[in-house]
């Protein structure tokens, strides 16, 4: 027994259908999924390093010292990325007012500072509940810098993470 004309007629309109969708980029759209930035320290240029050459330097919205775990892809400081503090501890200098959504320090040794001259000139405010990880046991890592917001924080992993800036962040959302 054959179909009758009308259900012939809907693989053909379901795949026009689709394929609209499709074109107009609303069908399988996923969110964007959060990538990792490496801390290439004063390297702007990208260093080649994997997970980035880490140390010192200053961390703000307009430098390009921010790389892929190749340690290639320059790029300016992005908060919606899992930012990575790895391959050697140093001194970093957060200039302005920058949000993140989850920090992780893979070694030890890192202060995170506010300002060049380690006044209160910086924040960082954590967006949602953000992750601050210390990634490797045995190690400590140090936010000397305010944390504000509306936001709040919560310390991950079994390497030490020390807030020595002011934060006043509810307790309960530490």
């Amino acid at each position: 027994m054959s179909q009758p004309r009308s259900q012939k007629k809907r693989p053909a309109i379901l795949a026009a259908s689709v394929a609209a969708l499709l074109s107009l980029g609303i069908l399988l759209a996923a969110p964007h999924a959060a990538a990792d930035e490496y801390w290439d320290g004063t390297i702007t240029e990208g260093s080649g390093l994997p997970n980035g050459k880490g140390g010192d330097g200053t961390w703000d919205a307009s430098s390009a010292n921010w790389v892929d775990a190749s340690g290639n892809n320059p790029h300016t400081y992005d908060p919606t990325e899992l930012t990575v503090f790895s391959t050697i501890g140093g001194s970093v200098f957060v200039q302005g007012n920058l949000s993140f959504t989850a920090l992780r320090f893979d070694v030890d040794h890192y202060v995170i500072n506010s300002g060049a001259s380690g006044k209160d000139e910086a924040t960082l405010a954590p967006t949602g509940i953000a992750t601050i990880t210390g990634q490797t046991a045995g190690t400590d890592s140090i936010l000397n810098v305010n944390l504000v917001g509306s936001g709040g924080i919560s310390i991950a992993g079994p390497g030490a993470i020390s807030l020595a800036g002011n934060t006043p962040i509810p307790a309960a959302l530490r």
